[in-house]
């Protein structure tokens, strides 16, 4: 007999506390309302390969690239991250030991055209453009170098400074520069 006297209260008492309960869950569910917005607005992919690992966030809708970062053994910390604009890439950043940071920035032309401007040096200015036809093919690669830019004849390496051929080599920056000691 006494069950009954307390069925109802307990019975009232598990009610309340699974209204309880349905309250906090539904908290939750509008408190992570922004996150699910996000997971439908965007789509976050991993990839690996070639021994390499990145990361990239796509618009869900479109399937076009936003953000992309490669992990070329850095420790776990981006080597390259790739900024895009209309699912075009607009700039990337390349990080290497010991080296100022690489930027790079892309003009999208006609067709597969496109047009590389890199500050190697980290110093805020350009100090090499690279030139790619409509269909994607290589037209030309120039470096900044004496106030001026010079066409780099990528087989041999090297540029022509007031008629005399010097082979071009990476400095300690990361730059190219004519080899002067190995001269024209």
């Amino acid at each position: 007999m006494k069950f009954f006297k307390v069925g109802p209260i307990l019975g009232a008492t598990i009610a309340l506390l699974l209204l309880a309960n349905l309250g906090f869950i539904s908290l939750g569910f509008y408190d992570h309302e922004g996150e699910r917005m996000a997971a439908r607005r965007f789509k976050v992919e991993f990839f690996h390969t070639n021994d390499d690992s990145g990361v990239e966030i796509h618009e869900a809708k479109t399937g076009l690239p936003i953000l992309s970062e490669w992990d070329f053994g850095n420790g776990g910390k981006p080597n390259q991250e790739s900024y895009y604009f209309r699912g075009k890439r607009a700039f990337n950043i390349t990080i290497k030991s010991n080296r100022p940071p690489v930027y790079t920035v892309f003009f999208a032309g006609p067709g597969k055209s496109e047009t590389w401007w890199t500050d190697r040096g980290g110093s805020g200015t350009f100090t090499e453009r690279i030139y790619y036809g409509t269909n994607g093919a290589f037209l030309k690669h120039e470096i900044w170098y004496g106030q001026a830019w010079h066409t780099v004849n990528d087989g041999k390496k090297g540029i022509l400074i007031n008629d005399q051929w010097f082979h071009l080599s990476l400095d300690t920056n990361g730059l190219w520069a004519p080899d002067f000691k190995t001269g024209p």
